[in-house]
């Protein structure tokens, strides 16, 4: 902090110096790259930061920053709730995405995002990595701060304050990934102050130590646990719509990135949600209901199974778990293609929690009337553990 302090004196002093023709460059170049930075932001949103279309935007950024850094070594943009400011100037936009990529830095609790000279065209590349998770992800796992110290951005950085406020609401079409620890009253118990303390803890070194100490597994449950309570007890709140659109979005996100245990975690929650959720004809439990529907797809069982490669082998367990999922809404398409896994233990894991659930008669006698025989092996060993008298005929022979 004390280099931004000491960066931030030395600008204030040099501004005032500099003659009004390149102090208009400075805020033209300024305002073109937070314009870039919401065009991108809305991009991050169709396309992965890979793609070429971002090539562009990482080129003109660097051109941008390159003009600045030939007048000024330092420059830093505050976030008010009504704007972006450079040098207590109003940076002036008309997109309509500026007000949800504001949104980001409010909710993060983040008062002024600063760059210095020395950054690198692949530094500026990263940070659109950030920008997309933080966006597009859930706010416990990918925070703003968290990311720039994760993806070792170093001339780049931010100024947190806890006491910004809370963002603008949004329609149910506008809203962006919120700060679910900044969210009014909900519950007494001490997971909002668990958190409270995720999302202010500025430095990213204190964020990853607490997550050591306590567990990633343990703060992804705080805010599904939070999410869920908060989505029943509130359905009608506007901040219940954004959560259901993170319950329902994330999880297949996740599995893009072969991140399991959290993909399967938010499912989990979803089902919980629409199990318990007091009315069934609230447009709620339909998005809800309609996200649970993708696990019975054919697509999109055979790309899950696509994942089983590339799976490491403390992953095993969860997709094994995942599977039990699709297989209850899909059964004999999920059961070939677990017969066809390469992976070993994940066939190993899965067929006796499939066999203790197996209801079908009918669909046993299939299996075993199949010419391929890795389908009646498996499928013997599936009957073994369904426990069921019925079954006895068809083990037998």
């Amino acid at each position: 902090m004390s280099f931004y302090i000491d960066e931030k004196k030395r600008q204030l002093d040099a501004f005032k110096e500099t003659p009004l023709q390149e102090k208009q460059t400075l805020y033209r170049n300024v305002r073109s790259i937070i314009a870039m930075l919401v065009k991108i932001s809305k991009m991050t949103e169709i396309y992965p930061v890979e793609d070429k279309v971002f090539d562009d935007f990482n080129e003109n950024m660097e051109q941008n920053l390159n003009i600045i850094f030939n007048i000024m070594p330092f420059f830093s943009i505050t976030t008010k709730k009504v704007g972006f400011y450079y040098q207590e100037k109003k940076i002036k936009l008309f997109d309509e995405g500026e007000r949800k990529f504001r949104s980001l830095f409010l909710v993060n609790e983040i008062r002024e995002l600063y760059f210095s000279k020395g950054i690198t065209s692949a530094e500026i590349r990263r940070f659109f990595h950030v920008i997309a998770k933080t966006l597009n992800y859930t706010g416990m796992d990918y925070t703003f701060n968290t990311l720039l110290w994760d993806y070792n951005i170093q001339h780049i950085g931010t100024v947190s304050d806890p006491d910004m406020g809370d963002p603008e609401l949004f329609s149910e079409t506008q809203l962006a990934t919120s700060d679910i620890a900044s969210q009014p009253e909900p519950f007494d118990d001490d997971e909002t102050a668990t958190l409270g303390y995720l999302e202010q803890s500025s430095h990213p070194a204190d964020f990853n130590e607490f997550c050591e100490r306590r567990g990633s597994g343990f703060v992804l449950g705080q805010y599904l646990q939070f999410a869920t309570k908060f989505i029943l007890k509130y359905p009608d709140d506007k901040r219940s719509f954004m959560l259901v659109r993170q319950l329902t979005t994330f999880p297949y996100e996740l599995l893009k990135e072969v991140r399991i245990n959290h993909s399967l975690a938010f499912f989990q929650s979803i089902i919980t949600i629409v199990q318990r959720f007091p009315d069934r004809q609230h447009i709620l439990y339909d998005k809800l209901a309609l996200a649970l529907s993708k696990l019975g797809e054919e697509k999109f069982i055979t790309e899950v199974f696509e994942l089983a490669p590339l799976l490491d082998s403390d992953q095993y367990r969860s997709f094994s778990e995942l599977v039990y999922l699709l297989a209850s809404r899909r059964f004999v398409e999920t059961f070939y293609l677990l017969v066809d896994c390469p992976i070993k233990e994940v066939r190993l894991l899965s067929l006796p929690r499939l066999g203790k659930s197996f209801k079908g008669a009918q669909i046993a006698e299939r299996f075993f009337k199949d010419t391929n025989w890795h389908i009646v092996r498996n499928a013997l060993t599936l009957l073994t553990h369904a426990y069921n008298p019925e079954y006895l005929e068809h083990i037998r022979k």
